[in-house]
């Protein structure tokens, strides 16, 4: 890989590392929303030729190979999404809401909870997940777990009462 394929990598990388939870599935991809599965496919396997962390060897910076790490990873996850017409709607929906992450809430608006704990989080998310899928005894466990972490909250208060009207 020249030095310039390189540099241009790098820079690639720290610009997209700095925005990872800003930006769009379509964006990361430089992609239109209206993009056919072949240009998802097409602008994935450019992106991951040259982000797989294996192409850049193993001398490189562990700071470095971290941000690499995280663009590639959210590249795949792009593409899995995009790919897939069923997770694609989803996403749409979800992105439409301002979240740029499928199930992952990263939300580009304004913080639409009141949960401070990281593990009442992770589950007031991963129900939240189940809950848009119509899943309502995954929402239901996780939504209670995170309840368990943090009792006071009124987001899972609220995605439990949808979860068990649904599961009724």
């Amino acid at each position: 890989m020249s030095q310039d394929r390189k540099a241009a990598i790098e820079d690639f990388v720290q610009r997209a590392h700095k925005v990872l939870d800003q930006v769009s599935y379509y964006r990361l991809l430089s992609i239109p929303a209206t993009a056919t599965e072949a240009q998802v496919r097409a602008a994935y396997y450019k992106l991951a030729a040259s982000l797989h962390p294996d192409v850049h060897g193993i001398g490189v910076d562990p700071a470095y190979r971290k941000k690499l790490t995280a663009v590639f990873s959210r590249v795949a996850e792009a593409y899995k999404v995009l790919a897939d017409s069923t997770l694609r709607a989803r996403y749409d929906r979800e992105l439409a809401e301002g979240s740029v992450r499928i199930g992952m809430g990263a939300d580009i608006k304004k913080k639409k909870h009141d949960i401070s704990d990281a593990s009442a989080l992770r589950f007031y998310k991963l129900g939240k997940a189940a809950l848009g899928d119509g899943d309502y005894k995954s929402a239901l466990m996780n939504l209670r777990f995170a309840l368990q972490k943090e009792p006071e909250s009124k987001s899972i208060k609220a995605a439990l009462d949808a979860a068990e009207k649904g599961n009724a």
